[in-house]
């Protein structure tokens, strides 16, 4: 089973994850294997960390946010690693795929740097295609059916 995860867009931050919560759709709700399942997570463009040069509330008010909300996808991150048994370091079933630039380099509200970000992507693509060419392109796959709304199903009960 293939789990493609897209993001779009630019943000510091990554607080809307969503690959923990697909792994556990796909083994608790889909009843799906987990060596059975494929994830390949992409498409936002992370702009690192900066501590503030000094302390003080006000100095880590927006930061601190910033900081929490990275610990929540690393947690997404290795949450979804554990539960698939693969490793972050040497994947073989799931792989994010996220590229890292300066701060505002790619703002959301703006379309100027667009040929550049498609660039930045196809770049990390090419540096990684013999690991995700024979795990996502060189195969057939079973079209993805979603579970039908019944409310007499166990994993719901």
């Amino acid at each position: 089973m293939v789990l493609a995860i897209p993001k779009i867009g630019t943000s510091s931050t990554a607080s809307t994850n969503p690959m923990l919560l697909a792994v556990i759709e796909a083994l608790g709700v889909l009843r799906w294997r987990p060596e059975a399942i494929r994830m390949l997570s992409h498409g936002y463009v992370n702009e690192g960390f900066n501590a503030p040069d000094r302390g003080g509330q006000l100095r880590w008010a927006i930061p601190a946010s910033q900081v929490f909300l990275e610990g929540q996808a690393s947690g997404s991150f290795g949450g979804a690693y554990l539960l698939l048994g693969d490793r972050p370091n040497a994947p073989e079933r799931l792989f994010r795929l996220q590229a890292t630039a300066p701060k505002d380099k790619f703002p959301l509200d703006g379309a100027d740097g667009l040929k550049k970000m498609n660039a930045l992507g196809q770049s990390l693509v090419r540096h990684r295609t013999d690991q995700l060419f024979p795990v996502f392109f060189d195969q057939t796959v079973e079209p993805f059916m979603p579970v039908a709304d019944d409310a007499s199903n166990s994993a719901f009960s």
